[in-house]
């Protein structure tokens, strides 16, 4: 003979297993008037009462289903004044409003139920939000996820602890909470809207579920507990991200060799969690994968675009995280004047005369000038900038400008900002490297600048 399942029983170890209440003085219940709802108001109607905490109720009218949906509040008006429980009612056009911020139905009414439960929190200075969530609805959000190709993270199902969000009932099965309802005369409604078919959730509900049953009477509760095994899972693995991500990452950037070195699963997390800390942007799998494939694989200078101009670079060992903006910048040539030179492009040059404890490597000795000297952008250079040589104060011998740059491991995507002087013979100074051999003070200099960014 099936035993039934007592749902009080069950929500107080729930409670108990997972520390629903503690540090708690108020909670708000959702209550949409079906019999989870009301199940769950009557099991913490007792409990509240047994350990001194305030209970409150809230009630969404979602004004979808005409007279049944005002028929419904009237019905939890009269419930909550029956019992003394203070009720706070919404009433929302949530078709309206879905249509008006581009959401679905289910995801608006959703949005619109937990700003609500959330102000009620503030206003009665409550700690928790509990929802009647069953184990019929966990196995149907499992199904639901699997479907979309979920991760780990989504075959979780429903969690009994969110949060401020508790779900006392999460391991009680709906037709448990029938019966408890029956057997203690609770009076309930029925949101017809259930059994409508349009919505996803039904489908699973009245057309998967119940063919996964044939083949297994208990699948409710062995989706249960493969979600809480999975959970397990998750948050060991979470845990591993954690202490590789605090080993791999700082500044906006990974260090590539440990990212390397560990398991695919560890470093997409990983690199999915830099992304976020960065850009608060939360990437799909596709991004993963190139993020992934650029991480193992990638040259210094390789990019991958994560979203607009937020782009990963490797950078000589690193993985960086960089908004990269697209160059429309204009050539500029600017003759230099003594002290504050404000430049097109926002950086400010500062020139100092004759200067005691110069450091040569921005100091110019302006007797060995050819002509005047001026400052540039890089890309009015001239057209070869890449290929032009340069000499510079502390080197041996001349280099192309381009081999410079990189032996020095300036990032490809700073080298086109750089900021030159020259004079009428060619460059003499390069931002990031200093003064070319030609012109840098010697012991008999005289007439000196210092250059300063």
């Amino acid at each position: 003979m099936k035993v039934q399942a007592n749902p009080a029983l069950e929500a107080k170890k729930a409670i108990e297993k997972y520390n629903m209440l503690d540090n708690t003085s108020g909670i708000v219940l959702g209550l949409s008037g079906g019999a989870d709802s009301v199940a769950l108001f009557h099991i913490l109607k007792n409990i509240c009462k047994e350990k001194n905490i305030k209970l409150f109720a809230a009630h969404i009218n979602h004004m979808l289903r005409d007279e049944a949906a005002f028929s419904d509040e009237e019905f939890v008006k009269k419930l909550c004044a029956q019992e003394n429980i203070k009720l706070f009612v919404l009433r929302k056009d949530i078709s309206l409003l879905a249509e008006q911020t581009n959401q679905g139905i289910e995801e608006c009414a959703r949005n619109v139920r937990y700003e609500f439960f959330n102000k009620i929190l503030a206003d009665t200075n409550s700690q928790k939000i509990a929802v009647a969530h069953n184990s019929d609805d966990c196995a149907e959000t499992l199904l639901f996820n699997l479907t979309r190709g979920a991760g780990l993270k989504g075959l979780r199902g429903i969690l009994p602890v969110r949060d401020n969000i508790i779900r006392p009932l999460l391991f009680v099965k709906k037709e448990d909470i029938l019966n408890y309802c029956n057997k203690n005369n609770f009076s309930f409604v029925q949101d017809m809207s259930n059994f409508s078919l349009d919505y996803t959730r039904n489908k699973l509900r009245h057309n998967v579920l119940p063919a996964l049953c044939d083949i297994n009477p208990e699948v409710v509760s062995s989706f249960s507990k493969t979600a809480s095994s999975l959970s397990e899972d998750y948050d060991f693995i979470q845990n591993t991200v954690e202490e590789q991500f605090n080993r791999c990452y700082s500044d906006s950037a990974i260090d590539l060799n440990i990212i390397r070195s560990l398991h695919p699963s560890i470093a997409k997390r990983c690199l999915q969690k830099a992304v976020f800390v960065c850009s608060n942007i939360e990437i799909n799998s596709k991004t993963i994968s190139n993020l992934y494939n650029l991480m193992k694989f990638g040259e210094t200078s390789k990019k991958v675009q994560i979203s607009g101009d937020f782009y990963a670079i490797i950078n000589y060992g690193k993985l960086l995280f960089k908004h990269l903006e697209e160059s429309a910048e204009e050539k500029f040539e600017i003759p230099v004047k003594e002290g504050q030179n404000i430049l097109p492009c926002g950086k400010v040059f500062n020139i100092t005369k004759n200067v005691n404890n110069l450091e040569i490597k921005n100091s110019i000795d302006c007797d060995k000038l050819i002509g005047n000297l001026k400052i540039v952008n890089r890309p009015i250079c001239n057209q070869g900038a890449k290929s032009q040589r340069f000499y510079a104060y502390n080197a041996c011998g001349s280099k192309s400008i381009k081999k410079l740059l990189i032996d020095k491991k300036i990032p490809a995507f700073q080298r086109n900002s750089l900021i030159f002087l020259k004079d009428d013979e060619g460059i003499v100074y390069i931002e990031k490297i200093g003064v070319a051999k030609r012109v840098a003070p010697s012991s008999n200099s005289v007439n000196i600048i210092c250059v300063k960014i």
